[in-house]
């Protein structure tokens, strides 16, 4: 069987352990695009030895390098205060996720900012603590028109705006529900990822262990769809693959006189062929010394199915009646490996599962309902915090490059100890419509002088933001490093752009979802 690349489904799970596959639930899957990939790579080094003739001598794995790309729509969940089913590749990117289901509203003293003095909004007395630099809010001011800012400063109960606003929001306005993403230094969070060949009946499943995303695109063009694109890298690959645990790892059977039961290493074996050869080490060696035959164990990788054989007289393979049968602990290994525990099997030499593997998901998948962001009417601000003129962009796009390494461990199996990510780089460009006068943006890239920078997007009804549909990143120091006067299909831009960078009170950049 043969099947269509679009009917595939794809998942991604916030890992425990580093490095140890962990199953997905149905909110965890996301919906693919063209252009993903899926790939168990291996780093190998060569040996220089001659041996009478000028061909290479083998080579041999040194690690595995699984990885992976994969395009997504930016959209929001649909849902205010619920982030969107692709979190956990940010989060990884990023470090930091927090989502805020309480919204706050506002009292009285709130402002709009002037040309020396950081507009704020006033929360009630101790609701500030529940605020943090870089998260955003969405002011449901239904008098002066929503805004999205994001909180620069925090004084107590008032939160001071990365900019400033048009008009002062009054009391009683609420905040908004933000999934905020921001950056650590260390501990980011690594992830499973899966791809299986459709959601029922599938051909294949694949899964990688231990990745990290390594690089965020995000591409902002006019009249186009908002998206995302995410590079990630593991540190182990598997190919349908079987997991065994504690609730499937007997084996009972009688292969002289008395029950022999065997327990099998739990773990996630990378193939069937990988569980077949543990079934027959455990069946022939790891069993009692009754044992009177060698049992060896087979996949057969056109059916699909395993078959465990003795090379001595009948044997029988107790799944119903044994210690561990379906009518005791029901504990044993029978039915991950494809037979019934309706009955035992008596009587032969060789047993052929009654079933061939399966690699559907263990779930049926859900998803996010919401639609994706058209970007117009969106705002770019870049500037001081009384810069609030929007500017007119012809297409923006930032990229959020966390690369990693792997620490080696020559004591472990697979030779890696971890990864870390070691760096972060926020980039920025965008093509902005020249207007006349122009100057502050060339000003600021020639004096080499720091600028804020925030993006807002989403859908809008009456002109004021639809909570829960929105996105807002926030680059708190921006540097400008290239601002070029260009010809774009007859008309003149500036073609910008912008390094993030951390000083002693700000970080480089948050991401949220308003």
């Amino acid at each position: 069987m043969t099947t269509p690349t679009r009917s595939g489904v794809m998942a991604f799970k916030e890992e425990t352990t580093e490095g140890t596959l962990i199953a997905p639930v149905a909110a965890d899957f996301v919906p693919m695009r063209d252009g993903f990939s899926f790939q168990g790579e291996l780093e190998t080094i060569a040996s220089d030895e001659m041996v009478d003739d000028i061909g290479s001598t083998k080579s041999f794995v040194a690690k595995e390098v699984p990885k992976g790309t994969f395009p997504k729509y930016l959209r929001h969940s649909g849902t205010e205060g619920t982030a969107p089913e692709y979190d956990i590749l940010i989060k990884s990117a990023m470090g930091s996720q927090t989502d805020n289901s309480t919204e706050y509203d506002t009292i009285a003293g709130s402002t709009a900012g002037t040309s020396s003095v950081r507009g704020k909004v006033v929360v009630d007395s101790g609701e500030g603590s529940n605020y943090v630099k870089g998260q955003a809010l969405l002011i449901k001011d239904g008098t002066n028109g929503y805004n999205i800012r994001n909180v620069y400063t925090i004084s107590t109960d008032d939160l001071n705006f990365n900019f400033n606003v048009s008009s002062a929001a009054g009391t009683g306005v609420n905040l908004g529900k933000a999934n905020h993403f921001s950056p650590l230094a260390d501990g980011h969070p690594t992830f499973s990822a899966y791809h299986y060949g459709q959601s029922s009946s599938a051909d294949f499943k694949q899964g990688m262990a231990g990745c990290r995303t390594t690089s965020m695109a995000f591409e902002f063009p006019a009249n186009g769809f908002a998206e995302v694109s995410f590079d990630y890298e593991g540190i182990e690959y598997f190919m349908n693959y079987i997991e065994i645990d504690a609730t499937n790892n007997k084996i009972n059977f009688i292969d002289n006189v008395a029950e022999i039961t065997v327990t099998l290493d739990s773990g996630v074996y990378k193939s069937p062929l990988a569980l077949a050869e543990e079934v027959a080490s455990k069946m022939t060696t790891g069993s009692a010394a009754s044992q009177a035959d060698t049992i060896t164990c087979t996949f057969d990788s056109s059916a699909g199915k395993f078959a465990i054989t003795s090379d001595g007289g009948t044997f029988e393979l107790h799944w119903k009646t044994g210690t561990n049968g379906s009518d005791n602990t029901d504990t044993h290994a029978g039915t991950i490996l494809g037979y019934s525990d309706a009955a035992d099997d008596t009587g032969a030499t060789t047993y052929t599962a009654d079933n061939a593997q399966s690699y559907d998901p263990p779930v049926t998948p859900s998803y996010d309902d919401s639609d994706n962001i058209v970007l117009k009417d969106a705002e770019l601000l870049i500037g001081n915090f009384d810069d609030i003129t929007d500017r007119k962009c012809v297409n923006a796009s930032c990229t959020v490059g966390t690369p990693k390494t792997d620490v080696p461990d020559l004591t472990a199996e697979n030779g890696l100890d971890s990864s870390i990510v070691t760096s972060r780089e926020i980039t920025f460009t965008a093509t902005i419509i020249l207007e006349q006068h122009e100057a502050g943006l060339f000003d600021a890239f020639i004096n080499n002088t720091t600028r804020s920078l925030m993006f807002n997007c989403g859908p809008k009804t009456a002109g004021n933001w639809d909570a829960g549909k929105c996105f807002n990143l926030y680059m708190a120091n921006a540097s400008i490093t290239a601002v070029t006067n260009e010809d774009n299909d007859g008309y003149r831009v500036l073609n910008v752009t912008a390094i993030g960078h951390v000083d002693e009170s700000q970080k480089d950049v948050h991401i949220n979802f308003v």
